[in-house]
């Protein structure tokens, strides 16, 4: 048995890490999230990306989710974090800006 604190460790940061550990964390494991640089984010946040594609069916109307469970809790609390709201292009490709 080990001392350790944690039951996952998970190595990165960025959306692949975040998604791992918060789904570890539902899922009652007791989480640590490893980062060697000084923000969470990964690439997104070192590229300075400001919108997150692909959560969205494409629609000329009104943005409806093509993802579910921790894309979405994601998408509504980056939204709400923000003060943001999903906008579209001229075609219907519906994305969502952050700050």
């Amino acid at each position: 048995m080990s001392d350790s604190p944690f039951d996952v460790v998970v190595v990165g940061g960025g959306a692949a890490g975040i998604a791992a550990a918060v789904t570890a964390a539902r899922a009652g494991a007791r989480v640590a999230i490893m980062e060697r640089t000084s923000a969470f984010g990964g690439m997104a946040t070192g590229a300075r990306v400001g919108t997150i594609c692909g959560l969205y069916y494409r629609s000329p109307d009104s943005p409806q989710f093509a993802v579910g469970r921790f894309a979405r809790d994601f998408a509504r609390n980056i939204a709400t974090r923000c003060g943001s709201a999903p906008r579209s292009t001229d075609d219907g490709l519906w994305y969502l800006p952050y700050e």
